[in-house]
């Protein structure tokens, strides 16, 4: 309004501030982004009227990026909705609609699912949103539609489309000063002339639909609780896990022992592998997770390129810290059996998985035992201020944090190490879940992985296994992890790895102990010459392992108790 004195149409200028400034302020939703306008179609966005009504509300969904919090309350009172009508066309019925009065909008604003889909047509242009994001509208209507405010008080316009939360029309400064400062929105309605509306509790009455739902709750986990560092995530948060003392890991050192301060000598690691080693050290000193260390302590550090790394095709870098575990206590806090997690799932029908980013990176340690974590490469000596893998008892530490945080929800959540299922009989029940996870995940700072985020599925992967009503398979990764293996002459190595694998497995094939016997014996001290009959097993298992079935979970009701004799009796 202090610009008005240089208006050339100061009068009409003058006119419009003072409608503001009798109107009560608020935070507005979104303002117009002038430099950012765009009204032709993107060439990759199919029209609406074009495509099937499944790719409409894809298209819909995209529309809006707007979250509750951006609707404020207005000088202690609720927001002002006020129910109004909508025709969509001069002779059509009318539609009750919600309205949200925002005159700090730059446009009004009409959810998709209120009008017709055959109504809309292609329409781009962007906004900016109070939480200084971007709204791209997407679709206008093809016609003018009449609003109706009061009886005999009806304005026509067209209207952008956009999925609005929590309101199911919003009326912008577009409408409200072309209305002059006839329409006023007051403290407890909005008035015209002689006539009075009161605000309503309701704030919509299109209900919310399933998939926006799902939308809203994921665009919210993105934005506030994902990130691919460390210092990406201290952006969002002032105080991420691995900075909060409550969950500071002490190492559980043994008492009434001699303990002496391990000091490895490196044994030198070839041109490219050191090159690569300063890097990975480089990137963890930039993201506060290591320090340089003059410790007494000292572990090596070096690459494995096994045969996960050799399938990622990416070298690991790992510490050697036999030599400090040694001084370790176990710690005895239980990890999960799996099959007692699986047995929560036999009704669930709707399941949401959740990754913690790099998981063990995200618990801090306490600062009198940093210096104990040390490790060196060629020329230089760091030491961890969180858990690092390697360390003894990492699981079981990891795992007692998070039961402690995710306490209140495990009755609808599975917790094993760094991953997360949540789990429902009903999609009404399930949808409330991930807020309830979400509100956990923000109290405490904990960063999660977008890429393995998964929402509001009837079918889902965990842990290895293919989870969908009430049953479970294996998944196809393990059975090709069983046919890589040679048909014959196993290395004692790619024995005991063969057998790892029928361990994991073992519940999917029946009488797996009678197949294997043939192979087990390859591993005691007067093992028999590898023959026919290691063959015949391994092609035998190979066989079965493509062909398992799908296994139920046992729910309530007797139990059956299936088990083989003794030899000895």
């Amino acid at each position: 309004s202090h610009l008005t004195r240089d208006c050339p149409y100061s009068r009409k200028a003058k006119r419009v501030a003072q409608l503001l400034a009798d109107a009560i302020e608020h935070t507005s939703i979104c303002t117009i982004k002038d430099d950012i306008v765009a009204t032709e179609e993107p060439p990759e966005v199919t029209p609406i009227f074009d495509g099937p009504e499944s790719q409409l509300n894809d298209v819909l969904l995209q529309t809006s990026d707007l979250k509750e919090k951006e609707v404020n309350v207005i000088s202690g009172i609720e927001t002002p909705h006020v129910q109004l009508a909508i025709y969509p066309a001069k002779w059509d019925r009318p539609i009750q609609v919600i309205a949200f009065m925002d005159t700090g909008a730059a446009a009004s604003m009409l959810n998709p699912i209120v009008h017709p889909k055959e109504q809309w047509i292609p329409h781009f242009q962007n906004f900016n949103t109070a939480s200084k994001g971007i709204l791209t509208t997407r679709v206008i209507t093809n016609n003018h539609i009449t609003i109706e405010f009061f009886t005999s008080v009806q304005f026509r316009t067209k209207l952008l489309g956009s999925i609005i939360l929590g309101t199911d029309l919003i009326i912008g400064l577009d409408i409200y000063k072309q209305l002059n400062d006839r329409l006023k929105v007051k403290t407890q309605g909005i008035a015209f002339r002689d006539k009075f509306k009161p605000y309503t509790t309701t704030t919509r009455l299109f209900p919310i639909t399933e998939d926006e739902q799902v939308k809203n709750i994921k665009s919210q986990l993105v934005e506030e609780s994902c990130a691919n560092y460390h210092r990406e995530f201290m952006k969002k948060h002032d105080k991420p896990l691995w900075l909060n003392e409550e969950f500071f890991t002490r190492l559980p050192f043994k008492r009434n022992e001699n303990i002496n301060p391990t000091r490895a000598s490196h044994s030198e690691m070839n041109p490219e592998h050191l090159q690569l080693a300063k890097k990975e050290c480089d990137e963890l000193l930039e993201y506060r997770l290591i320090e340089p260390s003059d410790s007494q302590w000292s572990c090596e550090a070096f690459y494995v390129n096994k045969r996960a790394e050799q399938a990622r095709g990416k070298l690991r870098l790992v510490i050697n810290y036999q030599s400090l575990n040694h001084f370790l206590l176990d710690d005895k806090f239980p990890i999960p059996n799996k099959l007692t997690l699986f047995s929560h799932l036999s009704k669930s029908k709707y399941f949401s998985k959740f990754d913690l980013k790099s998981g063990f990176l995200q618990l801090g340690i306490h600062l009198e035992d940093n210096s104990k974590t040390s490790f060196c490469i060629p020329d230089h000596h760091y030491q961890w201020k969180v858990m690092s893998f390697g360390l003894k008892s990492t699981l079981s530490l990891f795992q007692k944090a998070m039961i402690k945080i995710f306490q209140p929800i495990l009755h609808t959540s599975l917790v094993y190490i760094d991953d997360i299922l949540l789990f429902s009989d009903t999609m009404e029940e399930h949808i409330g879940i991930p807020h309830k996870f979400h509100l956990l995940v923000k109290q405490y700072g904990i960063m999660l992985s977008e890429k393995k985020m998964i929402l509001v599925k009837d079918e889902i992967d965990f842990l290895g296994m293919q989870f969908a009503h009430g049953a479970y398979i294996l998944g196809p990764h393990i059975c090709e992890e069983l046919v890589k293996f040679p048909n014959t002459n196993f290395t004692v190595k790619q024995l005991q790895q063969f057998l790892g694998v029928i361990n994991y497995v073992r519940d999917f094939i029946p009488d797996v102990s009678m197949y294997i016997s043939p192979i087990t014996k390859m591993l005691t001290k007067k093992a028999p010459a590898w023959g026919k009959d290691q063959d015949d097993a391994v092609h035998k298992i190979k066989d079965i392992s493509k062909e398992v079935k799908t296994l139920h979970i046992p729910s309530d009701g007797f139990k059956i108790l299936q088990t083989d004799a003794s030899n000895e009796y």
